[in-house]
């Protein structure tokens, strides 16, 4: 028997502000690099072992189940692909989105952090490494699919969008979220594999930290933005990512219908009682 939706999306949440706090918790404390960097692998580790790993026990393939790790087969390279175009669209707009309405200043702790030498690895590990781990498993797996079984595909991937936006806790970020989240959650439905969302994720918080190494700040007048030359070079790439984009999705639509198995076979055999 399904448990409850109010007790699912209790419980994912709960994990997931566990993570946001595991996060901080290197700043909290003041630890090393090395020691940050550390403590962020071990908390992937640890909740690779509890929700992803196989295991003999029924709660294992339960929870393995809910997380929709089904191998994305022929749909890897369009996966591939439909991530680095993404990730592309995505970090250019919310270049402009800085440059337009420019975000509050860093805590002094997290500048302060960062000017360490190799203070910038334990922030990669954590929000480009570890993060998009954790949070699309969260929002991709347990509460989208969990959504999908009882309203549908599109309310399943808005309102996983939404909860993911929100549950982040950065206002100025809410809406970048809120679109990362709704293209993560279509790729998972054509996809139907996690992995394809983990992939967007990973690859559009890498690329903003790319974009602060070689674009510059957006709002000074150095930036690549500052100029109008720079500005339309940046507008054909956003439109380019997001027409490609579009096809690839459309590639992976028809892998997706061609297939008419909407769930994993692991997910159908945990959900069916013994």
């Amino acid at each position: 028997m399904e448990r409850p939706l109010l007790l699912d999306l209790t419980s994912a949440l709960a994990v997931f502000f566990l993570w946001l706090l595991a996060r901080q918790f290197y700043l909290l404390y003041d630890l090393s690099p090395g020691e940050a960097t550390a403590q962020l692998a071990v908390v992937g580790a640890l909740f690779a072992w509890a929700y992803l790993m196989p295991g003999s026990s029924p709660a294992q393939a339960e929870r393995r189940a809910r997380s929709r790790l089904r191998p994305l087969g022929a749909q890897w390279p369009w996966a591939v692909l439909a991530a680095l175009s993404i990730a592309v669209c995505l970090t250019l707009l919310v270049e402009f989105y800085a440059r337009a309405l420019p975000p509050d200043a860093a805590e002094d702790s997290y500048v302060a952090y960062l000017a360490r030498p190799y203070g910038i690895v334990p922030v990669i590990v954590g929000a480009a490494v570890v993060g998009p781990l954790v949070s699309e498993v969260i929002f991709r797996g347990w509460v989208q699919g969990r959504l999908t079984r009882g309203y549908g595909p599109e309310v399943a991937i808005t309102n996983a969008a939404a909860l993911y936006a929100v549950a982040n806790l950065y206002p100025w970020f809410l809406p970048v979220y809120f679109v990362l989240g709704l293209l993560a959650g279509y790729s998972v439905y054509l996809t139907r594999s996690v992995w394809s969302a983990v992939m967007i994720s990973v690859a559009f918080h890498g690329s903003l930290f790319l974009a602060d190494a070689f674009l510059g700040d957006p709002d000074l007048p150095t930036s690549v933005l500052a100029t109008p030359a720079g500005q339309r070079v940046a507008v054909s790439a956003v439109f380019a990512a997001a027409m490609l984009t579009v096809f690839v999705f459309s590639r992976q639509r028809r892998l997706h219908d061609a297939s008419p198995d909407d769930e994993p076979p692991d997910e159908r055999s945990a959900a069916r009682p013994d």
